[in-house]
């Protein structure tokens, strides 16, 4: 397990902690992908690529975050939560979870990976982030869009 996995705080409640420092990687790197796609074609978007996953690896720690709110499970809050991510990486109704990635931090420029889990009437989020030097409470704020997005819906 990886250094930055094991620092994990709150604990991931589905995702294994490896699982979710790989994610937090590969997402950095699309990033750098994205902006060396604005130079001069796939060589420097592999470049940008390969450049955001060393540099998340070795510069950015994992940061958390994690609420609980009062919300039963059901088909419609089920779909409201899952609908909040901007990609799905695992959902399950009858397991009462969800995971899946919701844009935060500066710009919605850095992603979280928040995982959903029911326990009855209540719904555990939890939310981790890579930050580096400057905070941008990425956590907090993905969990904020979250909540956000099923205040106003309901």
């Amino acid at each position: 397990m990886s250094r930055r996995a094991k620092s994990l705080t709150p604990p991931s409640p589905i995702l294994p902690p490896e699982q979710v420092d790989a994610l937090l990687i590969d997402l950095n790197g699309e990033l750098g992908a994205l902006g060396g796609s604005f130079g001069r074609g796939p060589w420097a978007a592999a470049g940008g690529r390969s450049g955001g996953r060393l540099g998340a690896k070795l510069f950015t720690r994992i940061v958390g975050d994690s609420r609980e709110l009062r919300l039963p499970l059901s088909p419609d809050s089920f779909v409201l939560v899952r609908d909040s991510f901007r990609t799905t990486i695992e959902a399950d109704l009858h397991r009462g979870l969800a995971v899946g990635i919701v844009p935060s931090g500066a710009l919605s420029m850095n992603p979280a990976v928040v995982q959903a889990r029911w326990r009855g009437a209540d719904l555990l989020l939890t939310a981790h982030a890579n930050e580096g030097l400057i905070g941008q409470r990425t956590a907090e704020r993905a969990l904020d869009h979250v909540e956000e997005t099923i205040r106003t819906a309901a």
